[in-house]
């Protein structure tokens, strides 16, 4: 994501890295859950649990064990179905900020992809890091294209490369992004975006976003290089 905070109130620091950021950029490619405990004892499982315990016999508990890979394994999700949605979740997120000329994101649209306590850290500047509320991500947005007159000259964020990881419920995601404002003429400038995901009934959600600029003393992480 382009970098945040209040800037434009600071004197454009926004615009201002944007421009020094073309040198400096380097071309190098709940539900809590009672407590439940197994025994084995005599040929029979017992359940122990905070809200109930109960006898299995041996003839349903090898029912149950047949039953398994039936109904578990055979619904078990793909895990790379779910890192492609994981990242189509980011991918959404770089097509919502980016507009051609006369139009603005949709930010409910992008509201939706995130929890409602996400966390987003941008670099505001080259000494200093700015921290989000979901709320805030979206002012500091609506503040740049306000002052900076993006609303009529659009502003293009495009994805070069990504590298995702799942984990069950959890997914990361690491971004390399050109940034630009057609007719600035000056090349894009390049991020780096650290995701953050979790899955909550049945859809990722981004969780935090964390945003860093490479520079020739930081290059690009060695998962979004380009490989050859």
């Amino acid at each position: 994501m382009i970098f945040g905070d209040s800037c434009l109130a600071r004197g454009g620091e926004r615009e201002q890295l944007l421009c020094q950021g073309w040198e400096a950029t380097t071309s190098d490619p709940s539900r809590r859950r009672g407590h439940r405990i197994h025994v084995q004892t005599g040929g029979h499982l017992v359940i122990f649990n905070s809200r109930f315990s109960f006898f299995i016999s041996p003839y349903l508990w090898t029912a149950l064990l047949l039953a398994a890979p039936l109904s578990g394994i055979a619904q078990a999700p793909d895990s790379q179905e779910e890192g492609a949605s994981a990242d189509g979740v980011v991918h959404e997120l770089y097509d919502i900020v980016t507009f051609p000329a006369g139009t603005t994101p949709d930010w409910d649209q992008l509201r939706a992809l995130f929890l409602p306590e996400a966390v987003v850290v941008l670099r505001s500047s080259r000494e200093a890091t700015s921290v989000f509320s979901l709320e805030g991500f979206v002012q500091d947005w609506l503040r740049f294209i306000e002052g900076s007159n993006v609303e009529e000259t659009g502003f293009t964020e495009r994805i070069i490369r990504t590298h995702t990881t799942v984990f069950g419920d959890i997914a990361h995601v690491w971004v390399l992004y050109e940034a630009e404002i057609p007719g600035w003429g000056r090349p894009p400038q390049q991020g780096v975006d650290s995701f953050q995901l979790v899955r909550r009934e049945g859809g990722w959600k981004i969780a935090s976003i964390t945003n860093e600029i490479p520079t020739p003393d930081r290059p690009i992480p060695e998962v979004l290089r380009e490989v050859g």
